[in-house]
């Protein structure tokens, strides 16, 4: 499983404790730590998590199917490499060919629009 940050240590706090950090990975093993990436991506944010409620939040506030169509060719290409973190460390991590950065910035862009369009709406906010 998931190790929590240690007590009194938010989860932002932990991303930057390269110590904490370590610990945070679902799989210790180098060479099976992306599994966990899957869900969480900590290296780009594009994860399966994400892509699903995207998907399914499109779907119920605007009866757009659209979505799907664009996160499809993302989940068939997404291969895992080797790639280097901002310390030049080198890890395993869920990677697209270049072909696909038109629908990646397009599923941040349709990610950022539901945010302005659906969870910052006013009746949204004033529900919780």
């Amino acid at each position: 499983g998931v190790a929590l940050p240690p007590k009194g240590m938010s989860i932002e706090s932990m991303k930057k404790n390269k110590t904490a950090m370590n610990q945070f990975v679902g799989r210790p093993d180098r060479h099976k730590e992306f599994l966990y990436d899957i869900v969480s991506n900590r290296w780009s944010g594009l994860d399966v998590d994400k892509m699903d409620y995207l998907a399914r939040d499109s779907l119920r506030a605007f009866g757009s199917k659209g979505i799907a169509e664009m996160l499809s060719p993302l989940l068939e290409n997404a291969c895992v490499a080797w790639g280097a973190d901002k310390d030049g460390e080198k890890h395993l991590m869920i990677c697209w060919p270049k072909k696909e950065a038109h629908n990646i910035m397009n599923f941040f862009r349709a990610r950022y629009d539901n945010h302005q369009r659906i969870y910052s709406h006013q009746k949204t906010t004033a529900a919780s």
